[in-house]
């Protein structure tokens, strides 16, 4: 993996144009060498050799997408991006061996709730440990219960030879 480009931008390809136009916009005055690599929805992408992405849509109010990531012929990381209660994408990034969701307090159209992921892992999920919940409040509240959530500096090892 490290033969892999630092400047390689993965995006799904109908968000080309916002991310030029709008996003990168934010980067004016940083030198920007940037190969932009398009990714269709639901197939997976060569990134490498050994490494590939597959995207796919979540719900939000603006264009979103979650991903998996692919090393050789494993999925190793399921990514929600930011999206509302989506089951169709938490089946999809649910193939990988460790799997991040997006979740906060109070469910609405652009994220789940607590709740809604608890009850999700808890119907499809139920032996997996590998489920870990970001961009929460670091300090959540104590009633927030039966979910890990992913902490500023933690790491995770999602492959190892061994």
């Amino acid at each position: 993996m490290s033969n892999m480009p630092l400047n390689l931008l993965l995006f799904q390809e109908q968000v080309a144009e916002l991310l030029q136009t709008h996003r990168m916009s934010e980067m004016v005055g940083a030198p920007l060498d940037v190969t932009w690599h398009k990714c269709q929805t639901g197939v997976r992408t060569a990134v490498t050799g050994e490494l590939s992405i597959s995207v796919h849509h979540a719900r939000h109010s603006q264009l979103c997408y979650g991903c998996v990531l692919y090393y050789r012929d494993q999925a190793l990381l399921g990514v929600s991006g930011d999206s509302g209660y989506h089951v169709p994408l938490y089946h999809a990034i649910g193939q990988a061996r460790t799997v991040f969701i997006d979740a906060r307090e109070k469910s609405s159209e652009d994220h789940a709730s607590y709740d809604q992921i608890r009850q999700f892992i808890a119907a499809h999920w139920p032996a997996r440990d590998s489920v870990w919940i970001y961009h929460h409040n670091e300090h959540v509240p104590e009633h927030v219960t039966g979910l890990q959530l992913a902490r500023t500096g933690q790491c995770f090892v999602l492959y190892s030879d061994e």
